[in-house]
């Protein structure tokens, strides 16, 4: 599917978040190059912790980015590929304090910290994935709360289907209380061997993402909208494997879901 952008934007998007590479679908052509920016920048953002072997290296990283933000507003845009887009982003509307925003939300993940219940999980994904919703909401139009809910929910079922790699990496997102609760421990988790007591926490995580989802429906134009019938289909897939978050990396999209989309588009991209 052809859809007129820069491969310097996009390329690595397509590879390594193909899910959220849909949202530019239903994106209007002229403000794709923005909303590319905008997935570009996030998917930079959210590499940051995987690459620095020190939180304090991460810090500096993130600071890298707010300079640059800065920088770009200022008709300086720095020499990299993403950075030297972000001007696309802020003449599309959307104001510095929110992309610094994201850049603030991925210092948690840099955090030694346990996660210490499902609010503060909740709080953080609500800050990085729903916020990079509604900032595409406030790119190509739409209801901002409803993007925000949706890329809620698609970032909870996502954290779910992360735990394998994360604990590989010894990295540990689920709420502490929760494994507390269900006898899991963080050690055994980091082992690849949690026990049964896995499933009874991600049931609980899967059950918040639906509780964003509630009551919502496919919208034509929506850039989310590919998000809430990918992350509807991972959480009946989640039933399918009785909440087993170690076999829920292997799910993918829904089937025919590039059918929909068009059908839903009225056939045009």
């Amino acid at each position: 599917m052809n859809l007129g952008l820069d491969a310097s934007l996009t390329h690595d998007l397509h590879r390594d978040d193909p899910d959220r590479f849909w949202c530019l679908v239903p994106t209007a052509p002229g403000q794709r190059q923005a909303a590319a920016a905008l997935l570009a920048l996030n998917q930079e953002l959210g590499r940051i912790p995987g690459q620095v072997t020190q939180p304090m290296a991460g810090f500096i990283r993130l600071e890298w980015w707010r300079e640059a933000i800065a920088e770009a507003r200022a008709g300086q845009p720095r020499r990299h590929p993403v950075a030297e887009a972000l001007p696309l982003i802020q003449a599309a509307g959307l104001d510095d304090a929110a992309l610094v925003a994201m850049v603030d939300a991925r210092e948690r993940e840099l955090d030694e910290r346990p996660v210490a219940d499902l609010g503060e999980l909740l709080a953080h994904v609500r800050a990085t994935a729903g916020l990079l919703q509604e900032n595409l909401a406030v790119i190509a139009g739409g209801d901002r709360e409803r993007a925000r809910r949706i890329g809620t929910g698609y970032g909870l079922v996502g954290i779910l289907r992360a735990t394998g790699h994360l604990a590989r990496h010894g990295q540990i997102m689920l709420p502490d209380d929760l494994l507390r609760q269900h006898g899991v421990g963080r050690d055994a988790l980091l082992a690849g061997k949690p026990g049964p007591g896995l499933a009874e926490v991600a049931a609980v995580v899967a059950l918040a993402a639906r509780d964003e989802l509630r009551s919502l429906r496919p919208v034509r134009g929506e850039p989310a909208t590919p998000l809430l019938l990918i992350t509807r289909h991972q959480l009946r897939m989640l039933d399918r494997l009785d909440h087993d978050p170690f076999a829920a990396a292997a799910i993918g999209r829904p089937p025919l879901l590039a059918l929909r989309l068009l059908v839903l588009q009225g056939l045009r991209v």
